[in-house]
């Protein structure tokens, strides 16, 4: 032994350390020969540990001692498989020698695979999630669902759609190729038919997912292995897709490897169909809403259009009969006033009272045909309600603005006649109450055009009162029927007081397009 080694130890206790490892070992010389190999590293590389003995290093692991994973470690079969690799280099008495413990990580990077797999179908999921919230119908909803999957890794989907007639239609595809391998396609939902079983047909007649974890070896998917070969298929899932409880249309995803639908695969995707499903409620549901908007539409549109004809009727009886008589008798009370100056001065006192009795019930059914006049759609409603305040006011104090605000408006949107008239009414009622009750000296009227519908707020500075403690009386609805009144057409109005004022806010939709009532010069 040399002096110059006594610290290094002899390469076969390097050996008798490699040979205890709980893992493949080797030990190569300067030269890259394997000078050692243990029962492990035998095993792992299939051949004996003597025939590994004096191979070159590259016989095994071709990019040699480099730390890290191999993609071409090779067993003696010829096979491959990925490798990591750390090598250790030692001084012994006998020279330099490199300690290599190898893994087989195989395992390790399936299961990566498969975590990223899994993360990407999680992240797909989300998209799915995302684009059954924002698909405005059944077409976009199918065609997203489609590309969003394919996108996520498989090799194809597509959605088959029973009409009413019960013929299937292909709804959506979405993959390279699978136009072609989907026309050769035999479909059929008779059950005694070959080409009734398979997984897609058997999903859309029994209401169930269907999975194959390997097309080659499924005999239900025998009439169409050839194509499905072809094209790359190696496994799919088939899914239900149902509407108010019944399915109507499948999703199927095909996928290049066999197995590819585990149990945790098959969850993800069953939660797919099953949103989808959601969606496809969802959409019945919107044309139900959809149906009914219109027929509440017509009905507020009948039920405005009664009662402005019923008050066009109510306001010639009225100016007929009531105002005709009343002017008449004001007239003759005049003649009588002359005549019991000349006869009886006692008198006159009484037939002034008359007069200005006769005089007050005439201002209150003028009022009243104010109130009853119907209204002109063809002038824009900021002019109604400027016109509707200076009529209230004007023998009053209080100093009344009318303001619009359109920096929000798009210029094209319209309020329906059946909403302008019930926002002219709010209006209108709104202003009766601060005239009658609110004592105040300023109300203002503010009309906010937006993206959806027209906000008007009638703001006063008066003495205000408390809301929660009005009472409705039978014939003086008040504060029930400005909330009716906009609730009638798809609006909303609340009142809000207190010591400082008043304020009457509502909202009415747009609706449907109805004359230009935001006209310049407004």
């Amino acid at each position: 032994m040399s002096s110059s080694g006594g610290d290094r130890p002899p390469a076969t206790a390097v050996y008798a350390v490699l040979r205890a490892a709980p893992r493949a070992m080797l030990a190569v010389d300067p030269e890259g020969r394997i000078t050692y190999a243990n029962e492990h590293a035998a095993e792992l590389f299939g051949h004996p540990t003597a025939d590994l003995l004096g191979q070159r290093l590259e016989v095994v692991l071709p990019a040699g001692p480099v730390a890290g994973d191999l993609h071409d470690a090779v067993r003696r079969d010829g096979s491959t498989f990925p490798a990591e690799v750390r090598p250790t280099s030692l001084e012994t008495e006998d020279g330099r020698l490199v300690a290599l413990a190898v893994w087989d990580i195989t395992a390790r990077r399936a299961r990566e695979a498969h975590l990223e797999y899994v993360s990407r179908a999680y992240l797909s999921l989300v998209e799915m999630y995302e684009a059954i919230v924002r698909a405005p119908d059944e077409a976009a909803l199918f065609s997203e669902t489609c590309r969003i999957a394919v996108e996520a890794g498989y090799l194809g989907a597509w959605i088959a759609w029973i009409d009413d007639d019960g013929v299937v239609h292909r709804a959506a595809s979405e993959g390279i190729g699978l136009e072609a391998f989907l026309d050769r396609f035999e479909l059929t939902l008779d059950p005694s038919a070959e080409a009734g079983q398979g997984p897609t047909a058997r999903a859309l007649r029994e209401g169930r997912a269907v999975f194959s974890s390997e097309l080659r070896d499924d005999p239900s998917t025998r009439t169409m292995r050839q194509w499905a070969t072809e094209f790359g298929i190696r496994s799919s899932a088939t899914l239900p897709l149902r509407r108010a409880g019944r399915t109507v249309a499948v999703l199927a995803l095909y996928a290049r490897s066999a197995g590819e639908f585990d149990e945790q695969m098959q969850a993800l995707v069953a939660a797919v169909s099953e949103n989808v499903s959601l969606a496809l409620e969802r959409f019945v549901a919107a044309e139900r809403l959809r149906v009914l908007a219109a027929q509440r539409r017509d009905l507020a549109r009948r039920l405005v259009l009664a009662q402005e004809e019923e008050r066009a009727r109510i306001a010639a009886d009225v100016h007929d009969d009531s105002v005709q008589s009343l002017a008449a008798m004001d007239l003759r009370l005049g003649m009588l006033r002359r005549q019991a100056a000349e006869a009886a001065p006692a008198l006159v006192p009484a037939v002034d009272q008359l007069q200005e009795m006769v005089e007050s019930v005439s201002g209150g059914l003028r009022d009243l045909l104010f109130d009853l006049e119907t209204t002109d759609t063809t002038v824009p409603l900021s002019r109604l309600l400027r016109e509707a305040a200076d009529h209230l006011f004007e023998h009053s104090d209080v100093d009344c603005l009318v303001t619009v605000d359109d920096s929000g408006w798009d210029g094209r949107s319209t309020l329906a006649q059946t909403n302008r008239v019930q926002a002219l009414r709010i209006v209108k009622e709104s202003l009766i109450n601060v005239l009658k009750h609110a004592r105040a000296d300023r109300v203002s009227v503010e009309v906010v055009p937006g993206a959806e519908g027209v906000q008007v707020t009638v703001t006063d500075d008066g003495v205000g009162f408390d809301v929660g403690s009005v009472v409705t009386r039978p014939g003086h609805r008040g504060l029930v029927n400005l909330r009716d009144r906009a609730a009638v057409v798809g609006g909303w109005c609340r009142i809000e007081s207190d010591e400082r004022g008043t304020a009457v806010v509502f909202w009415l939709p747009y609706d449907e397009a109805g004359p230009d009532w935001m006209a310049p010069g407004y």
